[in-house]
């Protein structure tokens, strides 16, 4: 089981079999582009529990939407910055 204790190549181990787990790695981890990619690749949905800077970064956003577009949801600085005013306000955006 993957705890906050977890070393890197433990946490890259368990996110290929199923990414869902890297709500259990370290802020550290969390933070870190390798495990993330891991990640998002197996499922797209751990995006949410990704750094804040990692969910703004658009190469992460779209490697995530690749796996299940519904992803889009945890990215909201993407959201803001990449859709022409007016059609999507920042406010109904949610924060986390």
């Amino acid at each position: 089981m993957i705890n906050e204790k977890s070393t890197k190549s433990e946490v890259m181990e368990a996110v290929k079999q199923n990414g869902y787990v890297l709500c259990y790695a370290s802020e550290e981890l969390r933070n870190d582009r390798d495990v993330v990619l891991e990640a998002i690749k197996q499922y797209g949905y751990a995006l949410y529990y990704a750094s804040e800077a990692l969910r703004a970064d658009r190469e992460f956003v779209l490697e995530a939407v690749k796996q299940n577009g519904l992803a889009l949801y945890y990215a909201r600085f993407w959201l803001v910055t990449n859709f022409p005013c007016g059609i999507i306000d920042p406010a109904i955006i949610p924060t986390f």
